[in-house]
């Protein structure tokens, strides 16, 4: 058995910081893209007074797909694998929702009425591909699907699959540690879903803002569409983390 003090993890997981480059740089250009988004939405709202009610009602939710990946990479950089993959998991869901608003705006104000058990039976997880019309965004959905499972069974709810995360094929580990397989491997998965989410983010802002996206950010546009070159996994790949 293993104990490493959270500093110990954090200088050892530095040193294998060069193998995620691409991942760092695709998870910077994908907030970043969100952050000017909510940013240029509200500066758009006071310059024309136009009521963006349907992509500000949402906006709260685009936040929170950074602020989850900002807060996944922590975890991971300090090896709390399963506690990034259930952040990993709420990221995948809240693509799922904001799908369902970029397939219909209306759904965003009633969504947003809705309390508790209420909201739940209309917009609970299992609810959410029903509302779909569109065939793209449901094939998206089925993506997010995936891996909204997998990080559920291995981050977001105790399972067997999750004491994976406590060994490295020599010993068992308690509590944070390092873990080259497990820290390459889940960024590699975070990049990619954030990209993905980012995307879904891009489709909520051309269903509900009169202003093309590319006209407005055209080069933080652009930076986020190159990311996907440099992370995009083989065409046969699956999610990895669960598999590590």
């Amino acid at each position: 058995m293993s104990i490493f003090n959270e500093s110990e993890v954090v200088a050892g997981h530095e040193r294998l910081a060069t193998l995620v480059l691409n991942e760092h740089g695709a998870l910077g250009a994908c907030t970043n893209l969100i952050r000017e988004c909510v940013q240029k939405s509200q500066e758009l709202q006071r310059k024309d007074s136009i009521d963006h009610e349907s992509w500000l009602g949402a906006s709260l939710l685009v936040s929170r797909i950074s602020n989850d990946a900002g807060a996944s990479s922590v975890l991971i950089d300090r090896g709390y694998f399963l506690q990034a993959a259930a952040l990993m998991r709420s990221i995948a869901e809240t693509a799922q929702l904001l799908l369902v608003f970029a397939d219909d705006r209306s759904q965003i104000g009633k969504w947003r009425l809705l309390r508790k058990k209420d909201r739940y039976d209309s917009y609970g997880h299992r609810k959410l591909k029903q509302k779909l019309s569109t065939p793209n965004l449901s094939a998206k959905f089925e993506w997010l699907d995936g891996h909204f499972d997998t990080f559920s069974e291995y981050g977001g709810h105790p399972s067997a699959i999750s004491i994976l995360a406590h060994r490295d094929g020599v010993q068992l580990h308690i509590g944070p540690h390092i873990n080259e397989n497990l820290y390459t491997s889940t960024y590699r998965d975070l990049a990619s879903l954030v990209w993905h989410a980012t995307d879904v983010c891009g489709l909520l802002w051309e269903a509900t803002m009169e202003v093309p996206l590319g006209e407005l950010l055209l080069r933080e546009l652009k930076l986020f569409l190159d990311a996907w070159s440099t992370i995009a996994p083989s065409e046969n790949a699956t999610s990895e983390t669960a598999e590590t």
